[in-house]
């Protein structure tokens, strides 16, 4: 945003009065997502009405940042409220949010001239679906049923250096007898 803590109040204040705010995204924290310069629309939202999977417009140091909420948290010291537990997709640094500095939600984008929702129940079924698929090109791919994880132990087991394949299966002919060129 050119002029940020202008446009965080202008958006808190429409927000507040119950209306959407449309915008371009800047920044690649919430990708593949939403990816830079897209616009998205973010609608009111109560804290006691946020879900797990939803993306939230917060405050931050620098203005507004949309992130991904992937733990609720009851809390006593925040009068009750909830706190919650906010990440990019894209990986980075978690971030505690109390309720009182949500914005808004982020419930849809706009690509390729369409328009796409980011929350309610299409869109938990795209993200589950989408997170299913991904794990089935790990498997396919040959990293197995544990993916990541079993490659993570292997390298942390040998001070991150993974040990030269021996065995059945490691020549890339696959025990198959070598034709002459």
């Amino acid at each position: 945003m050119r002029d940020s803590r202008q446009f965080t109040e202008v958006a808190r204040l429409v927000l507040e009065r119950g209306y959407g705010v449309r915008f371009p995204a800047e920044g690649l924290s919430m990708g593949p997502t939403i990816r830079n310069g897209e616009t998205i629309l973010v609608e009111p939202v109560r804290g006691e009405d946020v879900r797990r999977g939803d993306i939230l417009l917060y405050r931050w140091e620098r203005g507004v940042r949309a992130h991904r909420v992937v733990r609720i948290f009851a809390s006593a010291f925040a009068g009750g409220d909830p706190v919650f537990l906010l990440r990019g997709d894209a990986g980075g640094e978690d971030e505690l949010v109390r309720a009182d500095g949500i914005v808004g939600r982020v419930v849809s984008l706009e690509r390729d001239e369409r328009r796409i929702r980011l929350s309610g129940l299409v869109a938990v079924a795209r993200r589950t679906l989408r997170r299913g698929a991904s794990g089935i090109k790990r498997w396919v791919r040959g990293a197995g049923p544990e993916g990541d994880r079993a490659c993570a132990r292997s390298e942390s087991a040998t001070g991150g250096i993974a040990p030269p394949m021996t065995g059945p299966g490691s020549d890339p002919h696959n025990g198959l007898p070598r034709t002459a060129p």
